[in-house]
């Protein structure tokens, strides 16, 4: 067998000598192949459009000094890389170690070049005030990315309530992803107005006047106007031109952006001057939503009347104190028979009691 020339595998060989007599010697040797050590420290990513530099001695650290670096594009090492100080696109690059007896050992390694967030803006607009900050304005970005608003478009000077804008406006949103890209991006903010809507308390008025609350404040032509029993404009008021009822309503004015504005209106209804008390001489309790029950409208300026009802034979039949609920024709639960009953009521210590007769009719 000849000497080979390579050998690569470390073990024992034997070396056999042969003079021209034919005389021969055997004789053992022991061949130790030993591959350097090549370890590496993947870099830190950085963000498009930055390059990293694999030559860094931080790469290497912590092997051989005496190691001769080059750099590849394959583990074979047969394609060079041609800027392993400037590495612009991410991917597996390779790293061969040369020792002083030529022994070599390529090793892997990963270049993460992080892409920018996409950042879509949907120019939001809404009433005053305007939330920036709401889901829907970045809808369709990647995700996830932590938000920032700014007024500048170098993101210097912070938007002081992103989450409530009362002006319309240019303004730019900085989006942050886990590998620390950055993306900013315009947005166009518009705020409509909310309708300006000043009320006042008309003067007090003596029933039987009625109030027109539609008087009481200027009219917008870019608004409508409705008019409600409740703060929270759920309940709608029937007659707003001819209130008669003392209290507090609701005037809102809406744009036509949708944009609304709610105030109280006090209206303020006295007692007549000339109290006439007038109750009705009868009415038909019989179920069929027209006069089915005993109004006496004037009895509200008086709280703390009394009303009393007696049959022919003097029994009350029916009695209040005040007349917020009118009588219903029955006693007990019970409607009363058809026929004509009396009736007492005390307004106050100022004035005469007011006495009659009421008939109920089926």
């Amino acid at each position: 067998m000849p000497f080979p020339s390579v050998i690569n595998t470390s073990g024992t060989y034997y070396i056999k000598a042969v003079n021209d007599v034919g005389c021969s010697d055997i004789k053992p040797v022991q061949v130790v192949l030993s591959q350097p050590v090549v370890g590496v420290s993947t870099p830190t990513g950085v963000c498009f459009p930055g390059k990293i530099d694999i030559t860094t001695p931080s790469v290497t650290s912590g092997n051989d000094p005496t190691l001769i670096y080059s750099y590849w594009l394959d583990g074979s090492a047969t394609m060079p890389l041609s800027n392993p100080n400037s590495i612009s696109n991410a991917g597996i690059y390779y790293i061969k170690g040369t020792d002083t007896t030529g022994c070599t050992t390529v090793t892997p390694l990963t270049v993460a070049i992080n892409p920018l967030p996409s950042i879509v803006i949907n120019d939001p607009g809404s009433c005053s005030p305007l939330n920036l900050t709401l889901p829907g304005v970045t809808s369709g970005s990647s995700s996830p990315l932590q938000y920032s608003y700014w007024i500048d478009s170098s993101a210097t000077i912070s938007v002081p309530t992103p989450n409530a804008l009362t002006s319309s406006g240019n303004f730019y949103i900085k989006g942050v992803d886990p590998n620390g890209c950055i993306t900013i991006k315009p947005v166009t903010a518009t705020v409509h107005p909310l309708p300006v809507l000043t009320v006042t308390d008309p003067t007090p008025i003596y029933f039987p006047a009625r109030s027109n609350l539609s008087v009481t404040f200027p009219h917008d032509t870019g608004s409508t106007y409705t008019y409600w029993e409740d703060t929270l404009a759920t309940k709608p008021l029937a007659h707003p031109e001819a209130v008669e009822f003392k209290g507090v309503y609701y005037i809102k004015a809406t744009t036509r952006y949708g944009c609304t504005a709610i105030e109280p209106v006090n209206i303020n209804i006295l007692p007549p001057i000339y109290p006439v008390v007038n109750p009705p001489n009868a009415f038909t309790p019989n179920g069929d939503g027209i006069n089915d029950t005993w109004e006496i409208a004037l009895l509200r300026f008086y709280p703390d009347c009394t009303v009393d009802v007696f049959d022919r034979n003097g029994q009350v039949v029916y009695h209040s104190t005040g007349y917020n609920t009118y009588w219903d024709g029955k006693y007990h639960g019970n409607p009363l028979p058809i026929g004509t009953y009396y009736y007492i009521i005390k307004l106050d210590a100022l004035h005469p009691n007011v006495g009659g007769s009421i008939t109920i009719i089926r």
